[in-house]
Order: C-alpha cells, then sequence, then structure tokens
C-alpha cells in the first residue's frame, strides 16, 4: 500500500525534555483533542481500537467528536458508522454499555449515525492495536493509549504516534475487521448468547470473552457492518484523491507502505506479524 506521513510525529508529553519538571498543567491535552478532529472528519466509516475505552479528556473529546459526527448525518446520505473496539483485558472486562451510553449521551436516537463498542480476548491474548482510521484516507496509529491520568497528568508516560494520508488507512479498516468477524462468530455460538446475557463488567472464567453493545438499540444490529472499499467511494474525503486525478492527471499516493497488525490467538500461528517483517 501507500501513504504520506502527515505533519511531525506525535510525541507526548511534548516540549519537555532537558527539564527537571513535570509538564504544566494541560501542556498535552492537544492530544485528544487532536484525535478528535480526525475522527470528526468521518463522512461515512470510523473504526477507533485501543487497549482499553477512553477516560478523562480521551472520553470527553471522543464524545465530542461523535455528537459532531451526530450533527453532520443530519445531511449525510447514508447512516454514519463508528465502530470502537478494546481489548478485553482478563480482570478488567470493557464494560461497553457503558462505555457506549457515555459516548452517545447526548446524541439524539433519530440521528443518522451507528455507533458499536466492541472488546474481546481468547487465553491471554486480546486486542492491543491503536489506531483510528477515517473512510479510508485518514490514518493515527502508534503507541498511544487512551488514558487520561497515564498521559496528560503528573509524571506522564511517553509516548509517540503518527498521523498518516492514503490507502495505507484502508489496510486499517479490514484490519478492524478481522477482529470484529472474531467478535461475532463467538458471541453467535451457545457459550458466547449465555455471556451476552450477563453484565459487560463481570468478569469470567471463560477462556474466550466477546462483548458489544449497539447505538441506537432496537435499530442498529447486533454486530456491526464490514468495511469495504466501495462502502466510502461516495465521500468527499475518499474521491478528493479522484478529482485531483482529473484536475493534473497525478495523485500523489505518498511513499510506498507495508502495513502489519499483530492478531495474537485470533489467528492460529499468533507470530504471522513476525513472519511479516522477516518476509
Amino acid at each position: 500500500t501507500s501513504g504520506k506521513v502527515i505533519g511531525s510525529v506525535h510525541q507526548t508529553p511534548m516540549n519537555v525534555w532537558g527539564c527537571c519538571q513535570d509538564p504544566q498543567k494541560n501542556n498535552d491535552d492537544w492530544f485528544p483533542e487532536k484525535m478528535a478532529e480526525i475522527i470528526g472528519r468521518t463522512e461515512k466509516w470510523c473504526d477507533i481500537m485501543s487497549l482499553g475505552p477512553p477516560d478523562g479528556k480521551f472520553m470527553t473529546e471522543f464524545k465530542g467528536a461523535i455528537e459532531k459526527l451526530a450533527e453532520r448525518s443530519k445531511t449525510a446520505e447514508d447512516t454514519i458508522i463508528v465502530r470502537l473496539l478494546t481489548g478485553n483485558i482478563v480482570g478488567m472486562p470493557t464494560n461497553c454499555s457503558a462505555v457506549l451510553k457515555a459516548l452517545t449521551k447526548d446524541v439524539p436516537q433519530d440521528a443518522k449515525i451507528q455507533v458499536w463498542v466492541g472488546a474481546w480476548r481468547k487465553g491471554f491474548s486480546w486486542n492491543h492495536a491503536k489506531l483510528i482510521a477515517v473512510d479510508g484516507v485518514y490514518l493515527h496509529t502508534g503507541g498511544h493509549n487512551l488514558w487520561d491520568h497515564h498521559y496528560l497528568k503528573c509524571n506522564p508516560v511517553h509516548d509517540l504516534s503518527i498521523e498518516l494520508e492514503g490507502s495505507v488507512a484502508r489496510d486499517g479498516h479490514r484490519f478492524a475487521n478481522l477482529h470484529w468477524e472474531f467478535i461475532e462468530r463467538n458471541q453467535r455460538t451457545c457459550i458466547g448468547s449465555c455471556v451476552d446475557m450477563m453484565p459487560d463488567a463481570m468478569p469470567t472464567a471463560l477462556k474466550t470473552r466477546v462483548t458489544v453493545s449497539e447505538f441506537p438499540k432496537g435499530v442498529a444490529n447486533t454486530f456491526p457492518p464490514m468495511f469495504s472499499k466501495k462502502k466510502v467511494a461516495k465521500t468527499a474525503n475518499y474521491s478528493r484523491r479522484n478529482s485531483t486525478l482529473e484536475k493534473t492527471g497525478v495523485v500523489d499516493k505518498g511513499v510506498p507502505m507495508i502495513t502489519i497488525g499483530r492478531l495474537g490467538t485470533i489467528v492460529y500461528k499468533h507470530r504471522s506479524a513476525d513472519d511479516a517483517i522477516i518476509a
């Protein structure tokens, strides 16, 4: 695939190297704001993946971004799709229903937007990817989790992420598809159906645990649709590259890129990403 890097590497904490003091208050609030700005570009499809759900400033900004999409949906031709997926860590299960409720608290039930929050684990393997993919055009990925206390408060964790643009973003959506397919496949089993009736926050000793919640309840399907290129082909974000081709005969594809994402125990040989790097 291919893409181009947008701006500088996103580093937090910012502007502190060489100092012996903690960053100033609100020093890195720009970071969740930037993530929300990327989410807010969505015209049709947004995938968000992280180890755990957003909290604090991250939740506030993500909630605002989804409300922005709900407002945009009033004039949208198609329903806007948002899929947020996290890991389901042993002893720390993601309460998908509570996260979804917080994100959509102020979104009208009749808005043309559907949101899913899901989580999975299999043995001691769970999602650890961190990405935001929008309309097959924009991609934000790296090491940052969505945790206010760890990244925005005193003694913050140092981490890096990067913003990309181009067809590389489609691979982010396709990677998310594989995780959502695993969730659907396992929740449709007899055991999965029983676990679905349990509270999301209740720990279980089961080797595999998947959960998913949808908004609006009774309107959206239990499981989200799968991404494909044709589903975003009508968006202005996606078609902008084609219009550039028509006007100039050239599309700036950036540089060749190889995308590699780990699937853990979703696949039998769970080191396939390492094999891809060696290949």
